[in-house]
C-alpha cells in the first residue's frame, strides 16, 4: 500500500486483508472481530491493544447524521480554518473530533449520531456488544469513532495506545454499499486489514519486557539419516490428528544430544525420537519424565492418552 504524506514524499507500507462476501448477517462481523482477538493473543499482545467499535448506521441514516452537523455547523463557517471547512463540506463527523479549543466546545452541544439511528441498527450492534462480551473480547463503545473509508453498520478497529506513531493495528467494517455501487448489483460485504507495520513494531516493542519464546508441543527427531523421511511423515501425521498442537520436526545435522537440549529449551512437553531401524519411536514425556519404546504406528494413541493424563 502506498500512502501521500505530502506532494513530494510517498510512503510504502503492508497490509493483511481479509474480506467475506454474500454475508448479510451480524454473525461475519463478530466472527471477524474473533478472529482479530485469537490473532492478537496468538501474538501475546492483548495486555497492549485495545478494540474500539462503533455502529454507523445504514448508509440513509448516516448520510442525515451528516446533514445534521452541516446544518448545525454552517452558520460558523466563518470561524472554522481551511481544514476544517474542508472537513464540513465532506466529513463533518470529524470536527467531533477535532482538538480546537472552539471544536471541542463546538462539538459539546453538536447533533448526535444515535439520534438518527432506526430501531433495527440499534439492535443489530447492541447484538454484536452482546456477543463480544459473551466471548470475553473486552472492547470500548467509542461514539466518536468515524470511518475514514465507504463504511456503514458496524466499524470496528484496533490500536495500541503504547506507541508513539502508528497507533492504529487493524481497521474493518462493512461495506455493502462501496462494494455493490463497485460491482453493478447489491452484495453484503464485510472484512478488515492488519497494518503490519505498527503490529511489529508494537512486537518488538514488548519482546523486549516479556517473554516471547514460541511456544512448542511435540519435536519429533530422527537419530539418523535414514529415519528422516519416517520422521517427516509422523510429523504430517500427528499434525492432522492434533491440529491445537505446536509440532515441530527437527531433521538438523546437529548432534542428538543438542536437538534435544534444543526441544528442552523450547518447552517441547513431548519428545519423539526415531530411530529408523525397527519402526520403534522413544518417547519421551518431559512433564511426568517418563520415557518409553512404543511402536512407530501406536504414537498417536500414545500421545492422544498422555494428553489425557
Amino acid at each position: 500500500m502506498f500512502r501521500r504524506q505530502n506532494q513530494q514524499n510517498i510512503s510504502q507500507f503492508h497490509q493483511l486483508g481479509v474480506e467475506a462476501f454474500g454475508y448479510p448477517d451480524i454473525g461475519i462481523e463478530i466472527e471477524l472481530i474473533s478472529l482479530q482477538y485469537d490473532f492478537f493473543k496468538s501474538l501475546q499482545l492483548l495486555p497492549f491493544v485495545e478494540l474500539k467499535v462503533n455502529t454507523l448506521g445504514n448508509a440513509e441514516e448516516f448520510t442525515q447524521f451528516r446533514r445534521h452537523l452541516q446544518q448545525y455547523y454552517q452558520p460558523l463557517a466563518s470561524l472554522l480554518n481551511a481544514r476544517q471547512l474542508a472537513c464540513l463540506e465532506q466529513h463533518p463527523e470529524r470536527l467531533l473530533s477535532d482538538k480546537d479549543n472552539l471544536m471541542l466546545r463546538l462539538a459539546e452541544k453538536a447533533p448526535q449520531l444515535e439520534a438518527c439511528l432506526s430501531l433495527q441498527s440499534r439492535q443489530r450492534f447492541t447484538h454484536l456488544c452482546d456477543s463480544l462480551t459473551a466471548l470475553n473480547i473486552p472492547f470500548t463503545h467509542d461514539k466518536n469513532l468515524f470511518p475514514v473509508n465507504d463504511y456503514n453498520d458496524q466499524l470496528f478497529e484496533w490500536y495500541a495506545d503504547s506507541l508513539h506513531h502508528n497507533k492504529l493495528l487493524c481497521r474493518g467494517g462493512r461495506y455493502d454499499n462501496s462494494a455493490s455501487r463497485l460491482i453493478g448489483h447489491p452484495v453484503s460485504a464485510c472484512g478488515f486489514a492488519f497494518m503490519l507495520e505498527p503490529i511489529m513494531q508494537l512486537l518488538t516493542a514488548t519482546k523486549k519486557n516479556s517473554d516471547y519464546a514460541k511456544h512448542v508441543d511435540v519435536v519429533i527427531i530422527p537419530s539418523q539419516e535414514r529415519a528422516r523421511d519416517q520422521a517427516i511423515l509422523l510429523g504430517r501425521r500427528l499434525r492432522r490428528n492434533f491440529p491445537h498442537l505446536s509440532i515441530v520436526n527437527d531433521c538438523s545435522t546437529l548432534r542428538l544430544s543438542t536437538r534435544q537440549k534444543n526441544a528442552q529449551r523450547q518447552g517441547a512437553r513431548f519428545i519423539l525420537l526415531i530411530d529408523g531401524s525397527d519402526n520403534e519411536v522413544t518417547f519421551c514425556d518431559e512433564e511426568n519424565h517418563c520415557w518409553v519404546q512404543i511402536p512407530l504406528h501406536e504414537v498417536t494413541a500414545h500421545l492422544s492418552m498422555a494428553l489425557m493424563m
